[in-house]
């Protein structure tokens, strides 16, 4: 794949989880690691919500994608393993790693060292997608748009709810955990949807979470009609997005 393409085709539709949930975290206190960073084509992504102004060092054993990315000079591109980053502890302020840890052999083994050279403080963001069975409720699109548009009058308060780590996460979380980051939280969010972040992961939220949030910003028939589709729930094969966060 092309470096130029490498954001836009194989993220794009979680784009918009991706660009919510990192203005939610802190600005690294040191240098940006992209573990499986290929031709650079997230750099933008990664550092645009600190204002690019980040170092950024990506890490990749394929070459002849750290070589593209040399040529567009968008990091400082280091050829090697993730089992074993040739890097100091705690030299860098975070972590990120997308599409890259089911690609690897020892999945633990690379979140234990990248917690090795991210400094305490520091977080780490994994994404991760999967096909598999999960309970959603069929929200109309229609709908749908109307919740999250209700939902992000108060930006704020939904860093919790998109990061309330529903079943299909929690094999992620535990994986986090074992690997040396604490405290994990996590989100799933639906890849065949429209729409941003919220609209993504309000098919997989529990309602009983959503409800109280929503409720006094609906009419009576709204209110009515949600409780009615809520109530169809069912388990769907479905394309999602994991994103946990540890530190």
């Amino acid at each position: 794949m092309d470096g130029s393409d490498d954001c836009g085709a194989l993220h794009a539709p979680v784009l918009p989880v991706l660009r919510a949930l990192l203005m939610t975290l802190p600005r690294p206190a040191g240098p940006l690691l992209d573990v499986g960073c290929s031709a650079g084509g997230k750099a933008a992504l990664w550092t645009g919500p600190f204002g690019g102004h980040i170092p950024l060092i990506g890490v990749d054993i394929d070459r002849v994608a750290l070589r593209r990315a040399a040529v567009h000079r968008r990091f400082d591109a280091i050829v090697a393993d993730a089992h074993a980053l040739p890097l100091c502890a705690s030299s860098c302020g975070a972590a990120v790693c997308s599409a890259t840890l089911g690609l690897l052999a020892d999945p633990r083994l690379a979140l234990c060292d990248m917690r090795r050279v991210v400094r305490p403080g520091g977080w780490v963001l994994v994404v991760t997608a999967t096909w598999t069975w999960t309970l959603a409720i069929p929200w109309p699109a229609a709908l749908c748009y109307r919740l999250a548009l209700v939902l992000r009058a108060h930006p704020g308060a939904n860093r919790d709810l998109l990061l309330s780590t529903p079943e299909p996460a929690e094999g992620l979380v535990t994986l986090l955990r074992d690997a040396g980051w604490p405290a994990v939280t996590a989100g799933v969010f639906v890849l065949d949807a429209e729409g941003d972040a919220l609209a993504r992961a309000l098919p997989l939220l529990p309602w009983r979470l959503v409800r109280p949030r929503v409720a006094d910003r609906l009419t009576t028939a709204e209110l009515r009609e949600c409780d009615a589709i809520a109530a169809q729930a069912d388990a769907e094969l479905r394309a999602l997005a994991l994103v946990a966060i540890g530190s």
